[in-house]
């Protein structure tokens, strides 16, 4: 566990430093959480019953921008994707830790510490932004502390999933499009590009079928007030048995792809 909370604690202020990166896009995400807003400011105006008040949905679609490196799993470790395609992997294979966790360590602090640069200038921006297009406070101190609770556990799942990717380059060494087709998938199911309300029915048992929602609609929604409290509670539960199915599952594949590398072609 020791090694876990070094590479974890290690990563983490590697990846602040970074902070050039990290003003271009909140940069980038302040403008397209203005574009959305304008796109469904225009959508409201033209539809007369909408299963989503407009101040929700510009909190939602701000707390989208917020989190975006969060909900999206296009970001990823391309040093480490790297590490496998050139063979280097088998270096850590025979160092004394156990490479799983090693990596899973190394991957969300990347992730924790690119939302952490990101997520407050973006968020203190759409709170200056007038009512009802910019962020609103949470509908319930409850709502907010739960809402929390379930981002803290969207980063392990973000990771769990993210995983994946790397078990996958084991046998096929070329990671963009397992890269690509994920991003799009949990951008989608996660509600970054339609938000999940505005989905017609049929989605709902897709949507709630997957592990995605919980990246980032579940616990928007939770902040919004569109999910009460005892939903909440429940969903967190539920996003807690996907972290812990999608870890174990992750092992299994990890240890059975790592069994038999090949390397260079040998």
């Amino acid at each position: 566990m020791k090694w876990f909370k070094g590479i974890f604690k290690m990563t983490f202020i590697s990846e602040l430093q970074y902070r050039a990166a990290a003003w271009s896009g909140i940069l980038t995400n302040i403008f397209i959480g203005a574009i959305f807003i304008m796109i469904y400011s225009a959508f409201y105006k033209s539809s007369t019953e909408v299963p989503m008040n407009f101040k929700d949905l510009a909190s939602y679609i701000w707390l989208g921008q917020g989190f975006f490196l969060l909900t999206s799993l296009s970001f990823q470790d391309w040093e480490l994707i790297d590490t496998v395609r050139y063979g280097s992997v088998s270096y850590e294979m025979v160092r004394p830790y156990e490479l799983y966790g090693f990596w899973f360590g190394r991957l969300m602090a990347q992730r924790m510490a690119a939302v952490a640069l990101r997520f407050l200038p973006v968020l203190a921006v759409a709170f200056l932004i007038p009512d009802p297009y910019g962020l609103s406070l949470p509908a319930t101190w409850t709502g907010l502390i739960l809402s929390i609770i379930s981002l803290l556990l969207s980063f392990i799942l973000a990771t769990a999933i993210s995983m994946y990717v790397y078990i996958f380059l084991f046998r096929v060494l070329a990671a963009w499009g397992a890269t690509t087709i994920l991003a799009v998938i949990s951008s989608f199911f996660s509600g970054g590009i339609i938000p999940i309300p505005l989905m017609p029915d049929y989605m709902y048992q897709i949507v709630n079928a997957l592990p995605f929602r919980y990246l980032g609609d579940f616990p928007f929604r939770v902040y919004t007030g569109g999910i009460g409290t005892n939903d909440a509670v429940f969903g967190i539960l539920i996003q807690i048995i996907w972290i812990l199915g999608l870890i174990l599952l992750g092992r299994v594949l990890f240890r059975i792809a790592s069994r038999k590398v090949e390397i260079q072609g040998g």
